[in-house]
């Protein structure tokens, strides 16, 4: 399924919606040059590359959903393990918009982090062999 015709129920538009909100409110921003890692599925996988978009040489994929990413990549392998996926390895640069979930999380020990919705990833690297997709994430007007 094409992402831009995902319908999602009122409930999860009005979290989103808040969600928004405080990124914009407190202008939340990574203080520092971080890397996270994700585990996705195939079909996770196969949206992505099936939206992305290359603008001026570089392959773009814009999220358009909030996802949570861990500081951890033993967390992320487990995941992509258990349901045969892939690894995100996410470089974030300082000002990069996204918040720690660790207070709001019944696992404060994985190292959550959440990522605005809008951010454009640029796919650097994808190795088939080893499911490891190496991204950089970028700000929401990346061109």
């Amino acid at each position: 399924m094409n992402n831009k015709e995902k319908q999602y129920p009122e409930h999860i538009i009005k979290y989103a919606e808040a969600l928004e909100g405080m990124f914009e409110k407190y202008d939340i921003q990574l203080q520092d040059n971080a890397t996270f890692y994700k585990g996705v599925t195939n079909a996770e996988m196969l949206d992505i590359l099936s939206n992305v978009k290359n603008v001026n040489g570089k392959q773009l994929y814009k999220l358009v959903t909030f996802k949570n990413v861990s500081l951890y990549k033993d967390l992320a392998q487990s995941f992509a393990d258990e349901v045969s996926g892939w690894v995100f390895i996410i470089k974030a640069r300082k000002g990069s918009r996204m918040f720690p979930l660790t207070s709001f999380s019944e696992y404060p020990e994985q190292g959550e982090f959440m990522i605005q919705n809008g951010l454009h990833f640029e796919i650097d690297n994808i190795d088939v062999d080893k499911r490891i997709v190496d991204i950089y994430l970028l700000s929401k007007d990346a061109r």
